[in-house]
């Protein structure tokens, strides 16, 4: 055995990176993401990073790596909250830029529990976020208005003057995942769980039939106005949007992500 096959052999078998093993500090910011608008979340975050020594003009290295909602609550931060002068670069996985086709949470945790306990994803789902959909499910209707396609606030956010951070957007995308199931095969899954509320509009069903990660289409997460500095690395990844940060595919693309931004 040669000394390069050798090496070839310990990559191979070596531990998967994790995000941690290239920063000194790892920080997580929970957030109340049903009654609470983005901009409110925004603002806390801001004050959050203040409380840690991370105001603007701070001399440290700040990434951020943001899921679904939490791009949109990224971006404010660094595009309306002087957010620029914090954060060096932005990874947004599965963030619904111009918006999400299910207006409710009921709606969409419906589809999604549907989907992992009939097991029509690549990766199995973590128990927690199944157990997180049933609450989901019977928690009070909340419309989630500012994620709609065409919002007041998605709209105001796309006026938003270029922050020149470097941004990359990772789109997941369940059509190049061999194994999870077709968009029709999906249709016919969640009439017969709730017809009157999953598939009441043209735009859902639409929605299936478009690439998409089960919450965000393909085309709403690569949706940053254009003529930005740097442009924007874009991405498509095979896995959906809960397995972002459990599916090999979802983690190499974000480890990807950090590492040439």
């Amino acid at each position: 055995m040669t000394n390069s096959s050798r090496a070839e052999i310990a990559l191979l078998n070596a531990p998967p990176q994790r995000i941690g093993d290239r920063y000194d500090l790892v920080l997580a910011f929970n957030y109340e993401n049903i009654n609470t608008g983005i901009k409110e979340t925004a603002k806390a975050l801001k004050e959050r990073l203040a409380t840690v020594g991370l105001a603007a003009n701070h001399s440290k290295t700040l990434h951020v790596a943001a899921h679904s909602m939490g791009g949109l609550v990224a971006r404010w931060f660094i595009e309306r909250e002087g957010g620029n002068e914090v954060v060096q670069r932005l990874v947004t996985l599965g963030t619904p830029h111009a918006g999400s086709p299910w207006p409710k949470i009921q709606d969409w945790a419906t589809a999604a529990l549907a989907i992992g306990l009939n097991g029509l994803t690549q990766v199995a789902w973590p128990v927690k976020v199944l157990g997180d959909l049933v609450g989901a499910i019977e928690t009070v209707d909340v419309t989630l208005d500012e994620m709609a396609p065409g919002s007041p606030l998605l709209v105001e956010l796309s006026k938003s003057a270029d922050p020149e951070v470097p941004y990359a957007l990772l789109a997941g995308n369940t059509s190049i995942i061999p194994a999870v199931a077709e968009g029709a095969m999906l249709e016919r899954l969640l009439s017969k769980l709730a017809p009157q509320r999953v598939l009441h509009a043209a735009s859902s069903l639409a929605f299936l039939r478009a690439p998409n990660d089960i919450a965000v289409s393909v085309v709403s997460a690569m949706a940053v106005p254009e003529g930005r500095i740097p442009e924007p690395r874009i991405a498509e990844v095979a896995c959906d949007h809960v397995t972002f940060f459990t599916s090999n595919e979802g983690r190499e693309a974000l480890l990807d992500a950090l590492g040439h931004l």
